[in-house]
């Protein structure tokens, strides 16, 4: 039989958003949060052997690594400028604020 280890819903909640921050509500970053949590918890309780911990840990270890890996390939969001009138240009460039 397969051990179960109970974790406390706000507890588990708390940890997520954590881990999430201030990160968008992307399906990838949600599932990173989670799997990041998971672990947390499983590191810091010292009640549990350590062979079970490191069983549970290693698949959501490997997991993390692939969820990182494909976030990071997300592409860069260009960065919006607004463009300056070529006429207000001129005016603060005989002004010598340009």
């Amino acid at each position: 039989m397969e051990e179960v280890y109970m974790i406390p819903q706000k507890e588990l909640d708390q940890l997520i958003q954590y881990y999430k921050g201030e990160l968008t509500e992307n399906a990838l970053l949600n599932k990173a949060a989670t799997l990041a949590s998971k672990k947390h918890l499983l590191l810091a309780d010292p009640q549990l052997p350590p062979a079970l911990v490191n069983a549970k840990t290693k698949p959501l270890s490997q997991e993390l690594t692939k969820l990182t890996k494909r976030i990071r390939q997300f592409p860069e969001v260009p960065v919006w400028v607004p463009r300056v009138d070529r006429l207000e240009r001129k005016e603060k460039r005989k002004k010598g604020i340009w």
